[in-house]
């Protein structure tokens, strides 16, 4: 869809008169998932819409609108916009959530449970197939254990262990991020660290930096 429109002012000027109220479709980015679900909420919000403004493009004029048109006669389309925009709706904010850097890991962890309490009570069979996947993914997850015991111990939890790990690294894990969304907010950050103009960086001082990154 995003080529359908991109350097096509005609074709962006004939959605805004057939669909004034309309915004233009979301460009979802590769590595943000956030932004693939937002896109297909919008899909679902306006499908009728965005396919009667479709189906007044030629498909001679370019392969992305032939594309576009071959998947908008999809019966199957329909179907699966709605059952996505129906049963993952909490996942855009929880997502957008945990990718904040001012939440604490306790927080972070209770909006994860939810979301997969959310996943258990997705019906059918393909329901079934995201469950077992999910759990399948978690449980593969050898270090989420480790998180969650220390994030029982920022709780007060006098019961929980924290595994391998003393009390001074224990306690920089109160912001720790529980997704890998910094990844690429840290590559300057990252360069700086090990930039060769660094000549009193102990040890010590770039585990924590790593830790609050």
């Amino acid at each position: 869809m995003k080529k359908v429109f991109l350097k096509a002012p005609s074709r962006v000027q004939l959605f805004k008169e057939m669909a004034p109220e309309v915004p233009l479709p979301p460009q979802p980015v590769l590595t943000r998932w956030g932004t693939w679900l937002s896109a297909v909420f919008y899909y679902a919000a306006n499908f009728k819409k965005i396919q009667e403004i479709i189906s007044c493009f030629e498909e001679e004029e370019s392969t992305a609108v032939k594309i576009v048109h071959e998947i908008m006669q999809k019966e199957s389309l329909l179907c699966d916009l709605v059952f996505i925009a129906s049963n993952f709706t909490n996942f855009v904010p929880a997502i957008t959530y945990l990718e904040k850097r001012s939440e604490t890991l306790v927080d972070r962890l209770q909006a994860f449970d939810e979301v997969i309490d959310n996943i258990h009570k997705i019906p059918g069979i393909v329901g079934e197939d995201i469950k077992s996947k999910c759990d399948k993914v978690i449980s593969a997850n050898k270090d989420l254990k480790e998180i969650k015991s220390i994030a029982e111990v920022l709780k007060g939890n006098s019961n929980a262990q924290v595994i391998g790990m003393n009390i001074e690294s224990a306690v920089c894990f109160k912001y720790a991020p529980v997704t890998s969304a910094e990844v690429e907010r840290s590559f300057s950050q990252l360069k700086y660290i090990l930039s060769d103009r660094r000549y009193s960086l102990t040890p010590d001082n770039l585990k924590k930096m790593l830790v609050i990154m």
